[in-house]
């Protein structure tokens, strides 16, 4: 075979593999009822999860301890999670044979704590700090890979009893139906999060959803990811 055709059988080989994938998820409360019934699994967003029934799920444990709905003093409730994850990325030639750069090694951590305050029926204060850390990457850390620590949802909310209705503003992450246009972008280290403000009431059968949002900058450094002033989110 000539030189020329050796390289090019070469370029027409896949580079791309990925040599290990790992996800530890860790869920407080997330342990079956005393019953064998299962607890709801976290949510999407975590702000949207059953804090009720994770806190029924996990009462009777007495280690790790479950902080879910637990009243503190004049009706106030608190909720507290967390969780992990660390993932490895392994690749060869990643620009598709344009380059042949050999193995390139990634490890990418991510993980978050929360505290969700319920006042009465009406008032909620969500607060989740997330951390996130990459090594690696011999053609340099995309920011999408690590953001350092940041205020990933930190948000008030209203909402009626029956939670029909209500408006929520601060920071605050989003997942529109079945994330085709809109979502948290969970495949990448860093999720992503928007800034503004979000409305929601029925309208007969339908739902009507209002926002007014810019996503978050990922910049590299801690509590520094403000507003893109580039970019807007409006609609209904």
């Amino acid at each position: 075979m000539s030189p020329a055709r050796g390289a090019a059988a070469r370029c027409a080989a896949p580079r791309v593999r990925v040599a290990a994938l790992a996800l530890l998820l860790v869920a407080p409360g997330a342990a079956p009822l005393a019953a064998g019934q299962p607890a709801p699994w976290p949510a999407t967003l975590r702000f949207e999860d059953d804090h009720a029934a994770l806190g029924e799920a996990c009462r009777e444990r007495a280690f790790p301890p479950c902080v879910k709905r637990r009243t503190v003093a004049g009706g106030l409730r608190v909720s507290l999670g967390g969780e992990l994850a660390l993932r490895f990325e392994g690749q060869r030639d990643a620009r598709f044979g344009a380059l042949f750069e050999g193995a390139d090694l990634t490890t990418l951590q991510r993980g978050f704590v929360f505290v969700d305050l319920e006042a009465g029926v009406h008032w909620r204060a969500y607060v989740q700090l997330n951390g996130t850390a990459a090594q690696g990457r011999r053609s340099g850390l995309r920011e999408v890979d690590r953001t350092g620590l940041e205020w990933q949802n930190a948000f008030v909310e209203w909402r009626d009893p029956a939670g029909r209705a209500g408006l929520r503003a601060g920071a605050q992450e989003l997942r529109i139906g079945g994330g085709r246009l809109v979502d948290t972008r969970e495949g990448l280290n860093v999720r992503r999060s928007f800034i503004g403000a979000r409305g929601w009431a029925p309208l007969g059968a339908w739902r009507i959803d209002a926002i007014d949002l810019r996503p978050k900058l990922e910049e590299a450094g801690d509590f520094n990811d403000g507003r893109d002033p580039t970019q807007r989110l409006r609609g209904a």
